[in-house]
């Protein structure tokens, strides 16, 4: 799915010597602005204001490793639920990408 991200509030920005950070609401802790961060920023908002998902069950940089041994990829983005045994399972996953850079799949996702 692809959303104009342009049309999504930022979480505030700070300035610390001279470098504009993102105040991460989720990860509770700044985060340099960068392109992809800024998507990123952007697409918190999008699940908090517009899908109002709960910030409880949305993970950021979550290490894959956690399902999979074979990885050390990171997901930028996973919304959990919770089952009936109030374990957190990931709902579906967001990657985020700078608005400029192309997306190419590998033969083992097209």
């Amino acid at each position: 799915m692809k959303v104009d991200h342009s049309l999504y509030s930022l979480s505030d920005i700070f300035v610390l010597d001279e470098t504009p950070y993102f105040l991460d609401y989720i990860r509770n802790k700044f985060i340099m602005q960068q392109p992809e961060e800024e998507i990123r920023q952007r697409m918190i908002m999008f699940l908090i204001e517009v899908m109002k998902v709960p910030i409880s069950i949305i993970e950021i940089e979550v290490p894959l490793s956690r399902y999979s041994n074979k990885t050390s990829d990171r997901a930028d983005i996973i919304v959990n639920y919770e089952n009936e045994k109030n374990e957190k399972k990931p709902l579906f996953v967001v990657e985020c990408k700078a608005e400029k850079m192309d997306i190419k799949l590998s033969s083992s996702h097209a």
